[in-house]
């Protein structure tokens, strides 16, 4: 996968919008008693607070890594997304 492209998709999945549909989706999970509410409320508070002041983490230019695992970010907001719709 490209590195441009890998860079675009890990963006998408950190839009605004996107956190805020599934920090709705944490709180109304919440409300319905699923899971740990407390973990479910801590992730919330860590989305809202990333919110406010958005930043990426971001490799070390000079760093040598024994491994590059490569994920498809764009694959995996699909997956999500379409399972958010069907809860």
């Amino acid at each position: 996968m490209p590195q441009q492209n890998a860079r675009q998709q890990a963006v998408a999945l950190l839009h605004p919008e996107y956190l805020n549909s599934n920090i709705t989706m944490l709180k109304w999970m919440i409300s319905e008693g699923y899971g740990d509410a407390r973990t479910l409320a801590r992730r919330v508070e860590a989305m809202e607070k990333w919110l406010e002041n958005p930043s990426l983490l971001r490799a070390d230019e000079d760093a040598e890594y024994a491994h590059v695992i490569e994920i498809d970010m764009l694959t995996k907001m699909r997956n999500t997304l379409t399972l958010s719709k069907l809860i």
